[in-house]
This record gives structure tokens, C-alpha cells and sequence, in this order.
């Protein structure tokens, strides 16, 4: 934390150094020292896989590290941030839903807000590029307002994993819910933990009433003693399944 603060520190000086001049004259080269805490905080930002771009305070890119290009596409300097949204295909994190301008998290920092861990999208031809998302103001020497940074990290992969579970899980829910067959999900205890509507058709019990018992609360007294048996061998790892006929009671 300490060298990031550093380092947007060194971007801060940057930013005020090019805005002062932009675009009447060609900036001075930075200081030797200000050159190499910058080189060492692209190496850094790269190195973890960050974009980082910083803008000035009409939103003109100049710092714009490589990772921000594969993400973004390559700099092009003056865009009105007006037009963001539309050439970056900012959206929310839904996919669906645009950013208004003054919604957004580099414009939120340019007028002086820290934004920490927002979530967003970029609309891509090859489909939705998912970013979270940090946005600082950044100032210069004397402590005015000079520009903003933000670092962006993807988590595209991870969010692909997520919806596809979550896909999973309900596709899941579906065909136990609706199934034909009874079907339950049972404790190490013999609690019942979820049971389907043909479970509570078959035994005679409703759903609430099931979750309040155990197994062995409504398997027969003659039957009792093997389905324990077949429990345990099963929890040993003895067997990987086990059927048998029962009897329930109610």
C-alpha cells in the first residue's frame, strides 16, 4: 500500500507536469528518480497482471501501461470522457446495463472521490470482459487536484466459474425438485436436510415435517438396524453405495 501511494504520488507529478504544458509546448523530461519509481511501478502493476492508466483533469490518457492495452485497446489519447461508455463499452457488471458518465469510477476520482473494488464490464466482440476496478484522484506537488489513476484487475475467469455454478446449482435444484423418483439429502446424523415432493408423496409426510425428523425417526423398527449398518460401512469408505428395501411408518 505504502509504494502504491508512492507511486500515484509519481503520477500525480506526471499528470501535472504534461497538463501544464499540453498542448502549447512538449513536456520536460521527468526527474532520473521520478523515472525510475514510475518504471518500477509498470513492472510491478504488469507483473500482477494490473492495468493502470492515468488521466489528466479533461480526461486526456497519458500513462497507459501495457496490461491496460491488451484489456482496453491501444491508447488514443484525447477521448472526451463523455464518449467512454461508448468506446470502451463500459456496462455494469450485469452486462446489460450502461454506466452514465458521471457514474463512472475514473470520473468519479477525477473530481476527487477514492473508488475501492467496483465491478464492471467492457463489451468485447468476443464477448463480456469483467473488471475490478480502483480509482484514486491524483494531486500534484502542492496538493491540488491534477488528475486521477485507475488500476483495473480481471477477473473474467473467475467470474465464467461463478455463473457456470451457478447454472449448475440450478439446474440441479430443478431436476431434484421435479424428479419422479424420491430423492433426498441426508445428514451424517440421518437428519433430513432436503427432500423432494415425490420423497414427501411416497413416505406420507410434508416437506416441513421431514425437516424437523431424522431417517431413522420414520424407517421401520425391523428394517432400522441394517440401513445403519449400510450407513456406517458407507461412511467408512467399505462401499461406495448401498440399496436395500425398507418400510417407513407414519
Amino acid at each position: 500500500m505504502e509504494f502504491l501511494e508512492s507511486g500515484l504520488a509519481v503520477l500525480g507529478f506526471l499528470v501535472a507536469a504534461a497538463a501544464a504544458r499540453w498542448p502549447h509546448e512538449k513536456p520536460d523530461p521527468p526527474p532520473e528518480s521520478i523515472r525510475k519509481q514510475l518504471s518500477l511501478l509498470e513492472q510491478i502493476l504488469e507483473g500482477t497482471g494490473e492495468a493502470c492508466l492515468a488521466v489528466d483533469l479533461t480526461g486526456r490518457f497519458l500513462f497507459y501501461n501495457s496490461v491496460a492495452e491488451k484489456l482496453m485497446g491501444p491508447n488514443q489519447g484525447e477521448i472526451p470522457p463523455s464518449q467512454w461508455p461508448v468506446v470502451f463499452g463500459v456496462c455494469r457488471v450485469d452486462g446489460k446495463t450502461p454506466f452514465a458518465v458521471e457514474e463512472l469510477p475514473l470520473v468519479r476520482a477525477m473530481g476527487g472521490e477514492y473508488i475501492d473494488n467496483q465491478e464492471l464490464c467492457l463489451k468485447r466482440e468476443s464477448g463480456l470482459l469483467f473488471l475490478r476496478v480502483r480509482a484514486y484522484p491524483l494531486h500534484d506537488e502542492s496538493g491540488e487536484l491534477a488528475g486521477a489513476v485507475i488500476v483495473a484487475t480481471d477477473f473474467t475467469q473467475e467470474r465464467t466459474a461463478q455463473l457456470r455454478l451457478t447454472e449448475s446449482e440450478q439446474r440441479f435444484r430443478l431436476a431434484f425438485s421435479y424428479a419422479l423418483t424420491g430423492m433426498a439429502l441426508v445428514g451424517v446424523d440421518g437428519k433430513w436436510l432436503r427432500v423432494n415432493r415425490s420423497l414427501c408423496r411416497i413416505v406420507g409426510y410434508s416437506e416441513e415435517e421431514l425437516l424437523r425428523l431424522d431417517f431413522q425417526s420414520i424407517t421401520h423398527p425391523d428394517d432400522l438396524a441394517d440401513d445403519l449398518l449400510q450407513v456406517r460401512m458407507r461412511l467408512r469408505g467399505e462401499i461406495d453405495q448401498y440399496s436395500m428395501e425398507k418400510r417407513y411408518i407414519h
